[in-house]
C-alpha cells in the first residue's frame, strides 16, 4: 500500500492555512527527498556491477527500487576481504590510474558513475548498497513512511512553505519553528538509521 501526497494534506493543512494544495504537494515532495537524503534511513543493494580488465570507471543506475541514489557504501568485490575505502579522485595519481590488481578504494562521479582502484586486473563483480531518497516529483510514499514519519515530512513542507514571502500564509516566525522541528526528527532518523543494518530497509520501493 501507499499514500500520497494528499493523505499528508490533512496534517499539514493546519499549519499553512490558505496554501493551494498545488504547493503543498510540491513542498511536501521536497521536504521527503530532503529528509531522506539526510537520514540515510532508505538503503538497498544495487544490483552487481561486472568489473572487467583495464576498466576503472563503471555507469550507475541513478533510479534503484523507484529511489534516486544519493550515496554508496558498504562496496565490496570479489577476491576482496575489507569494504572499499573511498577517496576522491584527486587523492589518486594519475600515473597510478593504471596500475592493476584487486580493487582497494572507489569514489563516486556525481553519483552516476562509481570508479574503483587498483583498475581490476581480472574479471570481478562488485557489490554496494544505495542510500536513496524520493525524487522531488514523487507522488506517493509507503505507508512505512507516513506512520513513522509523516510529522517530520509535514514540519519540513510547512517551514518551506512558511519561509514563502509575500504570500497570506506566508509567517517567517513560524518557518524557523517547523524547520526547528524538521532538524530535530533528521537526527532522530539518523540514530535510528545508524542502529540499524546496512541494508535493513528493503520496503516496496516509492513511485
Amino acid at each position: 500500500m501507499a499514500k500520497t501526497w494528499d493523505d499528508f494534506i490533512p496534517l499539514l493543512l493546519p499549519h499553512v492555512g490558505g496554501a493551494p494544495n498545488a504547493t503543498m504537494r510540491l513542498y511536501l515532495a521536497q521536504a521527503a527527498a530532503d529528509f531522506f537524503a539526510r537520514t540515510y534511513l532508505w538503503r538497498r543493494e544495487i544490483d552487481p556491477i561486472s568489473l572487467s580488465r583495464g576498466v576503472a570507471e563503471y555507469d550507475l543506475d541513478v533510479y534503484v527500487c523507484g529511489g534516486v541514489i544519493e550515496d554508496i557504501r558498504s562496496v565490496i568485490v570479489d577476491g576482496g576481504a575489507d569494504p572499499l575505502l573511498r577517496v576522491q579522485i584527486d587523492a589518486v595519481p594519475v600515473d597510478h590510474l593504471t596500475t592493476l590488481g584487486t580493487p582497494t578504494s572507489y569514489w563516486l562521479i556525481d553519483d552516476r558513475a562509481i570508479g574503483v582502484f587498483p583498475t581490476p586486473d581480472r574479471r570481478l563483480t562488485l557489490r554496494a548498497n544505495a542510500i536513496l531518497k524520493t525524487s522531488r516529483t514523487a507522488t506517493e510514499v509507503d505507508d512505512w513512511v507516513f506512520e513513522t514519519w509523516a510529522d517530520a515530512i509535514v514540519a519540513g513542507a510547512a517551514a518551506r512553505i512558511a519561509d514563502v514571502p509575500g504570500k497570506e500564509w506566508s509567517n517567517p516566525a513560524l518557518a524557523a519553528e517547523y524547520k526547528l522541528r524538521f532538524e530535530k526528527a533528521i537526527v532522530a532518523a539518523r540514530v535510528r538509521a545508524l542502529r540499524s543494518t546496512p541494508v535493513a530497509v528493503a520496503q516496496r520501493p516509492f513511485a
